[in-house]
């Protein structure tokens, strides 16, 4: 007399039902399998599923929300977030709480720069982003995009001669978004054009409002028309829908990047705020 020994998940299949369920087993006097096609099938859906539930990485490449950071206190030497090279250099003072924008994920609290005070700079990693780098380690190789988003407040009231906003480093400032010397909307700047001039001005439609928060985005192509980067600032943008029409765009710039630095002038009296500072691949990745 042979035995049927069940195996989890399966019915044992005896000369009786194996007519009703099929021949799913390899012909053993003792021992019935689950058929080859079976478990070839099982194992292709169980791949689907890993390649689903866990990408091969992450598109967010840096974040800075200020989260755990002691509010009254300097930035300077502070080491939270992700995707950093290493921490903080500057005097800009951590506030609470952070800043908010509708629909965006946000935590923490904020950075506050003023006239009064130098700027405060950190230098993003490439660690993991190979693709994206150059040879010297900065973002900016042709042929690939990125996106950065942040919020911006004017604290207080500027004069004609105050100005604040952020800056993509490479050395030398490369690029500013923010209140220009006095401006009275969210404006781009590009520098080191290698044409004449060498630099260039590009104010949006929208005003800037003290005590209200702004979600400033960039849009980075590398390379769109040979070496030629083209850079795209939309202000305001609603979460989970990826703009297409920029508020000030600008093709001709040719620049790399591998720091970001935050910064208010002249007056001592001229503030502003940041808060959730992102660099990533995509708009969903840096406005969540």
């Amino acid at each position: 007399m042979s035995v049927v020994l069940p195996i989890q998940g399966f019915m044992p299949l005896s000369l009786s039902n194996r007519r009703t369920y099929g021949d799913l087993s390899l012909r053993h006097p003792a021992v019935h399998f689950p058929s080859f096609a079976f478990m070839k099938n099982l194992i292709v859906l169980q791949f689907l599923a890993l390649l689903w539930v866990a990408p091969l990485r992450a598109a967010l490449i840096s974040h800075e929300g200020f989260s755990g950071y002691p509010a009254n206190a300097t930035v300077n030497n502070r080491n939270g977030g992700t995707g950093w090279q290493s921490a903080w250099n500057g005097a800009g003072m951590v506030v609470s709480p952070g800043r908010a924008f509708p629909g965006l994920v946000a935590s923490g609290n904020a950075l506050r720069t003023t006239g009064g005070t130098l700027a405060s700079i950190r230098p993003f990693t490439t660690l993991g982003f190979e693709t994206l780098r150059t040879s010297s380690r900065r973002f900016g190789l042709d042929g690939t995009e990125l996106w950065l988003s942040f919020l911006a407040r004017r604290d207080t009231n500027f004069t004609t001669a105050d100005y604040a906003g952020l800056s993509l480093l490479d050395g030398g400032q490369k690029l500013f978004v923010g209140c220009t010397s006095g401006g009275s909307h969210w404006s781009l700047q590009l520098f080191d054009l290698g044409t004449v001039p060498s630099s260039i001005t590009l104010p949006t439609a929208t005003p800037i409002v003290t005590g209200e928060t702004a979600l400033l985005v960039l849009r980075l192509q590398f390379g769109v028309n040979g070496t030629q980067d083209r850079v795209e600032l939309f202000v305001n943008p609603p979460p989970g829908v990826t703009p297409t029409t920029p508020d000030a765009s600008h093709t001709g710039a040719d620049f790399r990047f591998n720091q970001v630095r935050v910064q208010t002038g002249t007056g001592a009296a001229a503030a502003m705020s940041f808060d959730e500072i992102r660099l990533g691949e995509g708009f969903g990745d840096v406005v969540p």
